[in-house]
């Protein structure tokens, strides 16, 4: 069977299309005329397409942060500027989100302030996951007992015969009572003669 071209044209994204029938000529190749097609059907079902981004977004969740994270990391700067934009444009918004993830991330938060407040006295060596863990026992505690539980160190950081460092080691969990009392003292005993 022979094919005859009648003409060809040039879309207007730059690819050629073959005219082969006289039956109304094209102005668009294929994948432009599919992306016409589908806007104005986006445009007609508005409802469904939401529901149809909602399914995907569902189904897609963990491909897309781990894609997101990749495209913030490769673009800090860009994703900043994103983020400062939708904030000033949705402030409510931005303050909702800013409590709730306060209130699931409270014992990071306190770890993250220990971290700023107690800078001079943390060392290369220490272990900011362990600090951060024992920040999160101490909140678990309380939440379980009822009665506030805080981070004590052990060695305080700034005692009056002795100072300790901001590390692991020198952490515990105790009553927010006892940590009151004890404020910054160190007690020290003296060797059995």
């Amino acid at each position: 069977m022979k094919v005859s071209v009648k003409e060809i044209k040039q879309c207007a994204c730059g690819a050629e299309i073959i005219v082969l029938r006289k039956r109304g000529s094209r102005n668009k190749c294929k994948k432009c005329l599919l992306r016409t097609i589908s806007k104005a059907w986006r445009k007609a079902h508005p409802d469904r397409c939401r529901q149809l981004k909602r399914e995907s977004d569902a189904r897609n969740r963990e491909t897309k942060r781990i894609r997101e994270r990749a495209r913030h990391a490769a673009h800090p700067e860009r994703a900043a500027f994103r983020m400062a934009n939708w904030t000033k444009s949705n402030p409510e918004r931005a303050k909702q989100l800013q409590a709730e993830y306060r209130k699931r991330n409270h014992d990071k938060l306190l770890a993250r302030y220990a971290e700023r407040h107690y800078k001079k006295r943390l060392t290369l060596w220490s272990n900011k996951e362990e600090i951060a863990k024992i920040y999160a026992n101490a909140r678990i505690l309380t939440k379980i007992t009822g009665i506030e539980h805080e981070v004590d160190h052990i060695v305080p950081l700034k005692g009056k015969y002795v100072s300790g460092l901001h590390v692991e080691d020198n952490l515990r969990v105790i009553l927010r009572y006892d940590n009151r009392a004890k404020s910054n003292r160190f007690p020290i005993t003296a060797p059995n003669a």
